[in-house]
């Protein structure tokens, strides 16, 4: 499995949340980005796509029940074309 991640075979994440914001605390989605982190949306029915390279984390739940699904789009790696 870690050889997997490390060949980059995961492509696009996606994460759509479930519960609503006000039923649990923490739980975070968030990025770095450009030497930000920046928290993704929260509420119920907002659908997070990322490409899986993307430097990330979820942040623990603290209180109350968060519900998400959460997808990996996998293929092989990229082909290079000599033109």
């Amino acid at each position: 499995m870690i050889e997997l991640m490390v060949n980059s075979l995961r492509k696009i994440s996606i994460s759509v949340q479930l519960s609503d914001e006000s039923e649990y605390e923490g739980g975070e989605l968030q990025f770095y980005y450009k030497r930000d982190i920046v928290t993704a949306p929260k509420g119920r029915g907002a659908v997070i796509m990322f490409p899986s390279f993307m430097l990330h984390r979820v942040l623990s739940v603290t209180k109350g029940t968060k519900v998400f699904s959460f997808m990996d789009q996998w293929s092989p790696h990229f082909a290079s074309f000599q033109v």
